[in-house]
């Protein structure tokens, strides 16, 4: 056991089948050459999902499985917990206590699928850390809770490479325990552990603790800056943070395949395969169902927005035709104008009659000559020397 990679589960209820899939890929990921121990903590279990444990255990002789049922008693009493966990994740605060026999303990949560060797992130020294941990990106860069707390870096505590002999010789356990009860902290057991570590912790590698509903969201680039790690490498542990695939109405998620199979592993497989049938069925319906709402729910985003582009199309083709109606209005103006300019500046020069008189302009001087008759007419045209010009002033003259 002196060169056995140390791990250890803490789950109730709630989290006994998660807790066989969760082992099943670890011992079906591992090298045949490594040794592993694997502690199960408990708490209030019932008879059945201890039977379960104990079939785990007659299943998997190649690895050493060990079942420890943890009585709480006193220590977390009057402890508020979240409803999205069970006082089960305190007992987090004394795993250095409760496996005392080991100086380095890999701790994962349940909801974890292994899916290489875990010997590779045992074997990570610690140096005078408290743990190796991954950051954890929505809380930091997406929330800012971490500087509620007062603490520079914040780590997820659903895999932690413990330095359990330093936990213990400081006696951090209680420190945990008082914190939690005494100081402002909303993420249940992972705030305290990032007050109370604070600085004194390793950052390693995200993909020891690939949290999916992180990693598969945000673009990688983004993501590698934050870590400042090449996210190409193989993920060691998939986390499945957020949601399950064993609760009910989750529609189908990509990762939820690799639970499924390793299910398949299980004593709740053998028990009733109908229900693994059932589940992953109902979810895939699920899946359909909220795509089919996302792809109409699109479609009519899509309509929506034409409708808009449309309006606004027509809306600017309404503002673009009172445009040209003034700008022809405005010609208009400015035609009528020249007409009129025009039309005084003919005026200039020329000449014109009516029955009585000849009026000849010059430069806007205007000279009367009367007339009576028409011999007086032919005689006032004959200087013209021009006939044809001549016979059409006079007969312009002789219409009146």
């Amino acid at each position: 056991m002196e060169n056995d990679t140390i791990i250890t589960f803490i789950t109730d209820n709630k989290y006994t089948i998660p807790t066989t899939v969760a082992i099943s890929s670890i011992v079906l990921n591992k090298n045949p050459n490594s040794k592993y121990t694997i502690y199960i903590i408990t708490y209030e279990l019932s008879g059945d999902n201890k039977n379960i444990l104990i079939d785990l255990v007659n299943k998997y002789k190649e690895i050493n499985i060990k079942i420890i049922e943890y009585d709480t008693k006193l220590e977390f009493n009057n402890i508020k917990i979240n409803s999205y966990v069970s006082k089960t994740a305190l007992i987090k605060f004394y795993i250095a206590d409760i496996l005392n026999k080991h100086d380095k303990v890999l701790y994962v949560d349940c909801d974890i699928i292994v899916l290489n060797d875990l010997t590779e992130l045992f074997n990570i020294e610690l140096e005078n850390n408290y743990a190796a941990v991954i950051k954890e990106y929505n809380v930091m860069e997406i929330m800012q809770h971490h500087k509620k707390i007062n603490v520079e870096e914040y780590f997820n505590s659903g895999v932690m490479l413990l330095n359990t002999k330093k936990i213990r010789n400081e006696n951090i356990g209680d420190k945990l325990v008082y914190y939690k009860k005494n100081v402002f902290n909303s993420f249940m057991d992972q705030d305290t552990f990032n007050s109370v570590f604070n600085e004194k912790v390793k950052f390693i590698h995200p993909k020891y603790n690939w949290l999916v509903n992180v990693m598969d969201y945000y673009e990688k680039d983004v993501l590698e800056k934050f870590f400042k790690y090449d996210l190409s490498e193989n993920i060691i542990i998939m986390h499945m943070a957020g949601e399950k695939p064993w609760n009910d109405n989750i529609a189908y998620k990509n990762f939820f395949d690799y639970y499924w199979y390793y299910y398949q592993f299980t004593y709740a497989y053998e028990k009733d395969k109908s229900y693994y049938t059932i589940k992953i069925s109902d979810q895939k319906v699920k899946l359909l169902e909220n795509n089919l709402v996302n792809s109409i729910n699109n479609y009519i985003n899509d309509l929506e927005n034409k409708i808009n582009n449309l309006e606004n199309q027509i809306s600017s083709l309404q503002n673009q035709n009172s445009s040209i109606l003034n700008q022809i209005s405005d010609i208009k103006t400015e035609i009528n104008t020249e007409i009129k300019n025009n039309i005084n500046w003919i005026k200039s020069f020329g000449i014109y009659n009516d029955k009585n008189n000849i009026y000849i302009y010059i430069l806007f001087i205007k000279l009367s000559i009367k007339i009576d008759t028409n011999d007086k007419i032919n005689k006032l045209v004959w200087w013209i020397p021009n006939k044809k010009l001549r016979d059409k002033i006079r007969n312009r003259l002789l219409k009146y």
